[in-house]
């Protein structure tokens, strides 16, 4: 039977009608029925094995990693039962080096990557891609298959890093939240790490709370404990105990590899700053912008009790990187008095700073010192040149207050035309009294009112009493 068995395998080579599998399906009976058979009966069964190879790689024929470690189990147990194995070498190594450019590429589009025993394929377009290659620069070890072990992940967070990777958009669910995060970060993965902590900041900011979100908590807290702030949830030991111990002892070892003492890896924004680190500057910029908005959530009390001191330890941070900004969240807790004594003055300064480095929020907060008079002598002029200059980037608040400018020709040209574009710009970005004002422009006699109404709201003032 194990003859008749050979045969029929011969046939099936012969007609190059044999898929992977199906060889994986012959490997595992010969090698069970080895005893059976003569040795040359076996050489014969191996010289066939490495001709079906050649037809495999001629055809473009897929393997898969799961049928390869099978494959190889019972194949190299067949060679062992061989007296003499250096006839059987030039066929072994025939073998061997198709399944090396096999798993190298698969073909000309795609890659294989190792997770447990399932291979998912990358385009060689993102593989290729600058960020996938700064990932590859950094500790993540590939061999020479090009099989990158991303084994420690789940299958949905492996999912997600390989859609952040190809940059689609994709909403990271908050239970595995904790795992992305983590996993960029015990690995140095900035980019993404960025888009993690984006949707984490977006997430605290959608909340009044997070107590009765488990997931979210958790991924705050492992954020407090990586960058040493305290957090409002509890010490540092309870929020230890509230990440799952794989992730700290992970986060541990990768410290000690880069002789660093892990309670600085895990505590101390230097220590993450230096972890994160990455050539790409857009990247490591995006990083400071979203430091500063996760300060922005201990400011101004999203999910958490306002700490003013947490919030300006982030700013400050930023601050050292000349982070734009940092440097106009410094300037407005000076000009309102968080954390710091009030000094227009020295706010004045933070948002010239920041706005001579093209910030919008710079630039519009510059413009109102200049309006208002604060830390700055009242200059109109200078006012409505850096209104303008936000305005031109985009921000909402600066187009209003442009389109009512060129409304009642307050420091530019009267002009209903231009003053409605602004409107409109602003009412495309969801800002509903501009909405209104766009609109509203066919009852000439509520132009008036309405522009006072927006311009007195823009103030803060009240024009009813």
């Amino acid at each position: 039977m194990s003859i008749s068995l050979i045969n029929s395998f011969q046939k099936i080579v012969e007609n190059r009608a044999c898929s992977f599998t199906k060889l994986v399906g012959f490997t595992e009976k010969v090698e069970r029925n080895h005893t059976m058979l003569r040795q040359e009966t076996i050489r014969r069964f191996i010289s066939l094995v490495a001709q079906l190879f050649k037809t495999f790689e001629d055809n473009h024929v897929s393997m898969c990693d799961h049928d390869w470690q099978i494959f190889d189990t019972k194949f190299s147990h067949l060679l062992q039962t061989q007296s003499n194995k250096d006839e059987l070498l030039e066929l072994v190594r025939t073998i061997e080096d198709i399944a090396q450019r096999h798993f190298t590429k698969l073909d000309d589009s795609l890659v294989p990557i190792a997770l447990s025993q399932k291979v998912v394929l990358v385009s060689k377009k993102s593989l290729n891609s600058k960020v996938f290659q700064t990932m590859l620069l950094s500790p993540f070890i590939e061999s020479k298959k090009r099989k990158i072990d991303l084994t420690h992940l789940t299958r949905p967070a492996f999912a997600i890093v390989a859609a952040i990777l190809e940059n689609k958009p994709f909403k990271i669910p908050q239970e595995f939240m904790l795992e992305v995060l983590d996993f960029a970060y015990a690995h140095g993965y900035t980019f993404i790490f960025n888009e993690a902590f984006s949707q984490l900041v977006e997430a605290l900011k959608s909340q009044s709370s997070f107590n009765n979100n488990h997931h979210l908590k958790e991924s705050f807290n492992f954020l407090c404990l990586i960058l040493g702030i305290e957090s409002t949830s509890g010490n540092e030991k309870k929020i230890q105990s509230q990440i799952p111990e794989a992730n700290l002892v992970r986060n541990a070892n990768h410290a000690r590899a880069a002789n660093v003492q892990p309670e600085n890896a895990l505590g101390g924004m230097d220590a993450f700053y230096s972890q994160m680190m990455t050539k790409d500057q857009v990247v490591q910029n995006k990083l400071l912008e979203l430091l500063c908005l996760f300060g922005e959530c201990f400011e101004k009390g999203f999910c958490v009790k306002r700490q003013a001191a947490t919030a300006l330890k982030l700013y400050r941070f930023g601050e050292k990187f000349d982070c734009s900004q940092a440097l106009v969240r410094i300037g407005i807790c000076y000009k309102e008095g968080i954390g710091v004594a009030e000094d227009w003055s020295r706010a004045a300064e933070y948002f010239k700073h920041a706005a001579d480095q093209g910030n919008m929020h710079g630039q519009f907060w510059l413009a109102m010192a200049y309006d208002e008079g604060e830390g700055v002598p009242v200059d109109w002029g200078k006012a409505t040149e850096y209104f303008k200059l936000a305005a031109d980037q985009g921000l909402d608040t600066a187009q209003w207050d442009v389109g009512l400018r060129y409304f009642w020709g307050n420091g530019l040209p009267h002009d209903v035309v231009e003053s409605f574009k602004y409107f409109g710009r602003a009412a495309d970005q969801g800002d509903n009294i501009a909405k209104f004002l766009k609109y509203v422009h066919v009852i000439p006699a509520a132009i008036e009112l309405t522009a006072k109404i927006a311009w007195a709201h823009l103030r803060g003032e009240r024009i009813f009493k």
